[in-house]
């Protein structure tokens, strides 16, 4: 009789890849799976029948080696997740092919091939890890991968389905990508998404972070109508969620998004623009309505803005929505407090401005602040303001620029 001291059952075989996968061992994990293929590919009846503790690995088991890779912190995870997905799809397309006369088809011979069927989690797992890892092509990547699934789920693999998670997913790669286009075709996903859902696809529903996503892409374009097309977004979700379509309603995080689309424009209409819609969310607060409660990222990112006007009265604004953040935070709202950023952004309006002494001022008042510190960029934006000054230039300009550098060296 067989020694079944040398054979390893199916789970506990789970158990020791997922003892490697914590260790960040993720080649120890595939390597463990290559001995079920191999043990698998023998045909032995107590090894490979159907149900058996013993059988060979299954789609749970290549999804543990795929789950290993992607929390391995490897800087090739993405590559080696993606490797084990395409055998994955192999060994799949290979059973509907009904192709198992070769010897390369062994491991289809061998063990219940009809477990072998990737999945939604398979694919939304891997394209996560290809739509974080950072390099320039991660989302082509991304998306490639996902227009696989989608073949996958055409054509009859039922357990692919994409979902919201999918989408988002690639939305989100779109929106870190710098590729020229991106906004674009981040938008044209959250659009195929909607169109899906009218069609039928239930489960296909965009939600805040759907929508937060493709307006952060556009924000992050620079194209000269981010600020209109973030706009449009916001009044779609809107309309979505007053229908009651369960999409959920945009929060200051989607307002945020669009504030940053026009700072990021710099024209004097979207600058006016992102001061309206400012005041609309302190209204909608005031109103009842808590999700859209300003927060220090909503004021921050305008006051930065107003750095590009570059003129008094920007200046005069930026100081106005500082009080105007301090009185909020006096009052009793919550994240309102002014921080080291919405400094750094009054600062910023300085510079442009040429407002040299108040910025000066503004840096005395900061190092003597218990809960905020000046960092590098708070003393470039003084010195810069100095070198910068509107005022009659002489020598002192550059004098109370040697003395912010003396500060930041006893900083």
């Amino acid at each position: 009789m067989k020694n079944l001291s040398i054979i390893w059952p199916r789970v506990a075989n789970r158990r020791r890849m997922g003892s490697w996968s914590k260790c960040h061992r993720p080649e120890n994990v595939e390597s463990i799976l290559t001995a079920m293929e191999s043990r698998a590919s023998k045909q032995d009846p107590l090894d490979t029948k159907p149900g058996s503790l013993f059988a060979g690995p299954n789609i749970v088991t290549y999804n543990l080696v795929i789950d290993a890779w992607c929390k391995s912190g490897d800087e090739m995870a993405s590559y080696k997740a993606e490797e084990m997905l395409e055998r994955i799809e192999r060994m799949y397309e290979k059973n509907n092919e009904n192709d198992v006369s070769s010897s390369s088809s062994f491991l289809l011979a061998s063990y219940s091939p009809s477990t072998i069927i990737p999945e939604t989690w398979t694919y939304n797992t891997v394209i996560n890890t290809v739509a974080t890892d950072g390099n320039m092509d991660s989302a082509e990547r991304a998306e490639n991968i996902f227009l696989r699934m989608a073949a996958a789920y055409r054509n009859g693999n039922s357990r692919a389905a994409p979902d919201t998670i999918t989408f988002n997913t690639i939305i989100k790669a779109h929106s870190r990508s710098d590729m020229p286009g991106s906004a674009q075709r981040a938008e044209d996903i959250l659009n195929s998404m909607i169109t899906l859902n009218d069609d039928g696809h239930s489960d296909l529903l965009p939600n805040a972070i759907s929508f937060n996503s493709v307006i952060d892409a556009w924000a992050k374009s620079g194209e000269p109508e981010a600020g209109e097309r973030g706009e449009q977004l916001l009044r779609l979700f809107q309309a979505m969620s007053e229908k009651g379509l369960g999409v959920g309603s945009p929060n200051n995080n989607t307002f945020n998004a669009v504030l940053s689309c026009y700072a990021k424009s710099g024209t004097p209409e979207a600058i006016a623009r992102a001061q309206e819609l400012l005041q609309s969310m302190e209204e909608r607060f005031e109103q009842g309505d808590y999700q859209i409660q300003p927060n220090k990222v909503s004021y921050s990112t305008v006051i930065d803005a107003l750095s590009r006007q570059a003129d008094d009265d920007a200046a005069d604004t930026a100081e106005e929505l500082v009080q105007r953040m301090k009185k909020r935070d006096d009052g009793g709202a919550k994240y309102v407090k002014p921080n080291i950023v919405t400094y750094n952004s009054l600062l910023h309006v300085y510079q442009a401005s040429g407002n040299a002494k108040k910025a000066q001022n503004l840096l005395f008042d900061m190092e003597n602040m218990n809960d905020i510190e000046p960092d590098a960029i708070s003393y470039n934006y003084v010195i810069n303001a100095w070198l910068n000054s509107n005022e009659t230039i002489d020598t002192r300009h550059f004098m109370n620029a040697t003395n912010v550098l003396k500060r930041i060296r006893q900083s």
